[in-house]
């Protein structure tokens, strides 16, 4: 469902005019990244949050990739 919740996420931020990225992207953290964190924490016990950040960011940017976007430009 996180994977889902990122292409959602990705598709609003490229077909449509979000006001304030940062705070929607704060809201739906938690969701938005719960399968890496779920993985990362099951393989290495307590990961760091700048793991779980970092994949959720990079499979983020490879979805807005695909409509000629990426992080940066958000």
């Amino acid at each position: 469902m996180p994977k889902a919740l990122r292409q959602l996420f990705a598709t609003l931020l490229v077909y449509s005019q979000v006001s304030d990225v940062r705070a929607l992207w704060d809201q739906f953290y938690g969701e938005l990244s719960r399968d890496f964190a779920f993985t990362y924490r099951n393989l290495e016990g307590q990961t760091k949050e700048d793991t779980i950040q970092f994949h959720t960011l990079k499979d983020l940017n490879d979805l807005l990739q695909i409509s000629g976007y990426a992080v940066h430009h958000i």
